[in-house]
């Protein structure tokens, strides 16, 4: 049985504002979306999804679907549409390791380039960009590391501690440590801290919100010790990003 070529037919970037949504629509294409930063909430059909920073939508061709801006923020995301044989996939996954933004954006460098082998390129990115996404949609048993990450994505702006996160794995104070550390390669108050200064990064760049609230709503006090701990594991101050957004 043969397969339809893969066929690149756009690519492009958006940053829209707190207020930006589109109707419901389809079209006869296969469509990715990459963010960037902020959310979308999204009616796929008969689902209602919610994407945030690192998360990728997938639109089968046919299917209807709608998207508004949420959180009150702005959002950045990449997309594009190719021909290709379509999959039964996941229409959301999360890019947790960072590569489709990675090849998301070097797909966007790579349209107007005047390379002279560049359909070559683009039709390989996108390869690879299939390839990682059919990658993600295979389910694996959630690790322990994948437990404690979802819990303090939901509780950042609380005054977690240690014993907190051990009480939630239901294990001692030593042992969850000595596991937590060999199975993610850090132990999880610093888990928490890179988590609250990337959580506060995305809100710079796709927010107006002063740093004050910022360090409020991720769970790191106040502006001084946002900028602290922020120019401390990031190496450049938190005006830096709100500069280039």
């Amino acid at each position: 049985m043969s397969t339809k070529p893969l066929s690149l037919l756009s690519v492009g970037r958006m940053v829209v504002d707190a207020s930006w949504a589109a109707a419901r629509h389809s079209h006869p294409f296969i469509e990715m979306m990459v963010i960037n930063g902020g959310a979308l909430e999204v009616r796929l059909g008969e689902q209602t999804l919610r994407a945030r920073t690192g998360d990728v939508l997938l639109y089968p061709p046919g299917i209807a679907h709608a998207e508004h801006a949420c959180d009150g923020a702005s959002v950045d995301f990449a997309f594009f549409a190719y021909r290709g044989e379509p999959k039964t996939m996941s229409p959301l996954v999360h890019d947790s390791a960072g590569r489709m933004r990675l090849l998301a954006a070097w797909l966007e460098q790579e349209r107007s380039t005047a390379y002279d082998r560049r359909t070559e390129l683009l039709d390989a990115i996108l390869v690879l960009l299939i390839a990682e996404y059919d990658r993600l949609c295979v389910r694996r048993e959630p690790t322990l590391a994948d437990a404690i990450r979802a819990f303090l994505r939901e509780h950042l702006a609380e005054a977690l501690t240690v014993d907190d996160l051990a009480a939630h794995a239901h294990m001692s104070r030593a042992h969850f440590i000595r596991t937590y550390k060999r199975a993610a390669g850090r132990t999880p108050m610093d888990e928490l801290r890179v988590m609250r200064v990337e959580a506060a990064r995305d809100l710079i760049i796709t927010s107006d919100l002063p740093l004050k609230t910022i360090a409020d709503r991720v769970g790191l006090g106040d502006e001084q010790h946002l900028s602290h701990v922020f120019r401390r594991l990031m190496r450049v101050a938190p005006g830096y990003y709100r500069k280039r957004g």
